[in-house]
């Protein structure tokens, strides 16, 4: 299944007035801001967790602490980035949970992509406009085609195909440090792209 991206209506800035507004105790306040985020922080959970039941429940109890914790909650950027972050946080928590609970459905996730996961998203406003942009997939395909022969090889068998860095190694015949080397050019380089044509 997939999800579709959705985008926020309201600005940044009547966002984080509204979590002012929550910190006093405003419920109404509450219910808009959880209206107007859930949607497009379900479509990140969910593509973190793969299973939308859960990418749901991770976002419900995000917003559950934020309210219960609402007076002792101090956010230096904005209540979009916090609530991004929360979420990561909760979801690989749920992976971890996943890989050691035998009775829990086991989630297949190579080495790299769990590393990728766990420890590349930085929530500053620019990711986040990215995460939510409705043609960012489109503009990610676009880059892909304007990436360097190899390069572009060796980022479609890790982001498309899911293979490894140790199987693209094996595949192609080069050093994992060569793989490496590569993907973080390519991603480089989309970011770059992206951008640039992001408007």
């Amino acid at each position: 299944m997939q999800l579709r991206l959705y985008q926020s209506k309201m600005s940044n800035k009547e966002i984080d007035n509204l979590w002012d507004k929550v910190q006093i105790g405003n419920e109404k306040a509450f219910d808009v801001l959880f209206r107007e985020l859930y949607p497009s922080l379900c479509t990140f959970a969910y593509r973190l967790l793969n299973n939308l039941e859960e990418a749901e429940e991770t976002v419900q109890d995000a917003f559950v602490n934020l309210w219960q914790n609402r007076n002792q909650i101090h956010i230096k950027g904005s209540i979009k980035s916090y609530l991004y972050q929360t979420v990561h946080n909760l979801a690989i928590n749920k992976l971890e949970h996943f890989k050691t609970n035998k009775f829990l459905p086991n989630k297949v996730v190579s080495r790299e992509k769990w590393e990728q996961i766990h420890n590349s998203y930085v929530f500053d406003d620019a990711t986040i406009q990215m995460l939510e942009a409705a043609e960012t997939e489109i503009l990610i395909l676009k880059a892909v085609e304007k990436l360097p022969d190899k390069c572009k090889e060796v980022f479609v068998l890790s982001r498309f195909d899911d293979l490894s860095y140790d199987e693209i190694s094996a595949k192609l015949q080069l050093s994992l440090s060569t793989v490496r080397v590569h993907i973080f050019r390519a991603l480089d380089l989309i970011r770059n792209f992206i951008e640039k044509n992001n408007h």
